[in-house]
């Protein structure tokens, strides 16, 4: 299925969980040599570990809750269904912006070396990008309105101003 048709039509819920497993084989390899060579705290380490199985826990929750959808009936409210880790919606959103303003960074050197394909590299930052447009979309958002009006405030007050009109729309 896919979860944007219209922002992302080419991305797949397996297509995000294949890149986030992709993503994580490859931080296993090398931040396990970064902190060898005391370049990674081990705590780093960790943390980084928990935020990609968060990221692929809630794309398979995302997939739950969109599933309904293939039979024709209402998808169901993501912030619902049960959460399988403790990271915070900002602290899974913060490290997926801090993931792809590297990708930026170091994906245009990659190609120009030949060490990446051009395309390959498009469909990896894309996929990151359609599981961050979930996240900026409400994923997680409590039903309590007090509570939702309290995240609103602090989600919009951290974002930049353009992201707010965005997210406003």
């Amino acid at each position: 299925m896919t979860p944007y048709p219209s922002r992302f039509p080419s991305v797949t819920f397996a297509a995000i969980e294949a890149e986030l497993t992709r993503e994580a084989g490859y931080r296993a390899r090398v931040h396990a040599r970064e902190v060898e060579r005391g370049r990674m705290d081990p705590q780093q380490l960790a943390r980084e570990r928990q935020l990609i199985e968060a990221w692929r826990a809630d794309c398979r929750r995302l997939a739950q809750a969109m599933a309904p959808i293939a039979q024709g009936k209402p998808a169901l409210y993501p912030g619902m269904l049960a959460i399988e880790h403790s990271l915070t919606l900002k602290a899974r959103r913060d490290g997926l912006l801090r993931e792809l303003r590297l990708r930026e960074q170091v994906y245009p050197r990659e190609i120009a070396q030949g060490r990446l394909d051009p395309a390959a590299a498009h469909r990896q930052t894309e996929r990151l990008q359609c599981l961050l447009a979930f996240y900026d979309d409400g994923l997680d958002w409590p039903t309590d309105p007090a509570q939702r009006a309290a995240l609103y405030a602090e989600t919009m007050e951290r974002l930049h101003p353009s992201e707010q009109k965005e997210l406003a729309l």
